[in-house]
């Protein structure tokens, strides 16, 4: 630094009665060349490998109503960006079709659990008629949901194998009889599914619950807030939110 503040005197641009005016042309020449590279980065076939695959997702976007034809969020995507343990774009169309005011809350904790419980390995649990309407309701909105993906170009299978993949029953009689009160000893007799693994999908339940209400304030439905409420305060007890070693 100091040999360059030394050299700086002899420098003849400085004796230019124009510098300033020059200097500043360089200084742009030199901004506009940056801009250049950055627009050339942007341009490159690595980043334009992902415009397709947006531009998809815009497409489902645009066809559920979330966003507008100037891509502004809509109060559906609004609800959407609410839902952050995954499978947003079904339980907005749950939440808005006022699928959820249906059911009794043991019914809803089972609807849920098909979202946060990922086994699919486990075999599915003889359904009551009650918890049979709630998975048939589910899968159909899935469906839908999964069509309009599927007419954007989004999926490489097919509708139903796509349904298939994103829904898990096999903790939908577990979760409503934990609801309804039964001990989680009694629980782990309904399943083969390991304790651990119970306990985390009944957390991340009580997780969507919670995003949920979040979004029944942005909708302003009351109902749907204290019934979401409810099905928390039903899931979040015993040795399930214990301190334990399974987090």
């Amino acid at each position: 630094m100091l040999d360059l503040q030394r050299t700086l005197p002899t420098l003849n641009c400085l004796g230019c009665p124009h510098f300033v005016e020059h200097y500043a042309l360089v200084d742009h020449r030199e901004r506009l060349t940056t801009q250049l590279h950055s627009l050339s980065h942007s341009l490159s076939e690595q980043n334009l490998t992902l415009l397709p695959d947006y531009q998809v997702k815009l497409d489902v976007l645009h066809a559920l109503d979330c966003i507008d034809n100037h891509n502004i969020v809509r109060l559906k995507g609004q609800v959407a960006c609410c839902i952050n343990v995954g499978h947003e774009l079904v339980l907005t169309e749950l939440i808005l079709n006022n699928v959820f005011a249906r059911y009794a809350p043991p019914e809803i904790a089972a609807l849920l659990s098909c979202f946060v419980f990922q086994d699919r390995h486990v075999e599915e649990p003889e359904l009551l008629p009650s918890l049979q309407e709630v998975k048939e309701t589910l899968v159909d909105t899935t469906r839908k949901v999964a069509q309009v993906q599927d007419d954007c170009g989004v999926f490489d299978v097919s509708v139903e194998s796509a349904v298939e993949d994103s829904l898990c029953f096999g903790l939908m009689e577990v979760t409503y009889e934990w609801a309804r009160g039964m001990n989680f000893k009694q629980i782990t007799q309904l399943t083969e599914v390991q304790e651990g693994s119970i306990v985390r999908a009944i957390v991340r339940l009580d997780d969507t619950c919670r995003d949920i209400k979040n979004a029944a304030r942005v909708v302003g439905d009351s109902h749907l807030y204290r019934k979401m409420e409810e099905v928390s305060q039903l899931v979040k007890r015993d040795i399930v939110f214990a301190a334990s070693l399974y987090f």
